[in-house]
């Protein structure tokens, strides 16, 4: 009896490996990054955000619309330079609606395969609903990733986090505007930013702020 309950269990933890193992083999599929030049289009909404990219990793967030349709927005400039690369401002073009951030994920740049990927948290800023509006700036604030070793009974695994940083709406809309010159004058709403107050140590995006606890 307990070797047929071993197994039972060896087979279905090979199941479930499979299945991770075809989950994570599918290539990333971005929604093309919004050009610096681009011109406003009163059809689309805009959606942006601040991030720090890794080295030889690109990040992503999985957006899915009240239709149920996807995009992954890709979270600033790859590259496979040896060194991380500074914070960046990215967006992308929407159609209006509402959406909800439902993952999100890193790839290898080179292959274009996913590495790893997880849910957002119902407690995350990024959980909750977004309104898209035609001709406006959705700004998600900052986010930076990160991994750690961890060691656990099935030997040592990587811990990936995405973590919020703080910036005033004021510093987030003047890099937006900086990047996106016509897009300056859009009417700016920022998901994630803080109080001018709070940042006594973070007047412009020279300076990193302490990274908060993940959400």
């Amino acid at each position: 009896m307990a070797h047929m309950l071993r197994s039972s269990l060896c087979t279905a933890r090979a199941q479930l490996l499979l299945v991770a193992a075809l989950v994570l083999s599918g290539c990333a599929n971005l929604q093309p990054a919004l050009s610096p030049a681009a011109q406003p289009d009163a059809r689309s909404g805009y959606l942006a955000g601040l991030f720090q990219p890794k080295l030889g990793q690109g990040f992503a967030f999985v957006l899915r619309s009240a239709s149920g349709q996807e995009f992954n927005f890709g979270l600033g400039q790859e590259s496979a330079w040896p060194k991380d690369l500074a914070y960046q401002t990215a967006a992308i073009a929407l159609p209006p609606g509402t959406y909800r951030i439902t993952h999100w994920f890193s790839y290898a740049i080179l292959a274009k395969e996913t590495l790893a990927r997880d849910k957002v948290p119902p407690e995350s800023p990024l959980a909750q609903p977004l309104e898209v509006k035609a001709g406006e700036v959705l700004h998600l604030g900052g986010w930076v990733f990160s991994e750690a070793a961890r060691r656990d009974l099935m030997g040592v695994v990587l811990v990936h986090r995405v973590q919020p940083l703080r910036f005033s709406e004021a510093i987030l809309r003047s890099d937006f505007g900086a990047r996106y010159q016509n897009l300056a004058a859009l009417p700016f709403h920022c998901l994630n930013c803080a109080p001018s107050a709070e940042l006594t140590n973070a007047s412009t995006l020279g300076v990193r702020p302490t990274p908060l606890p993940a959400p």
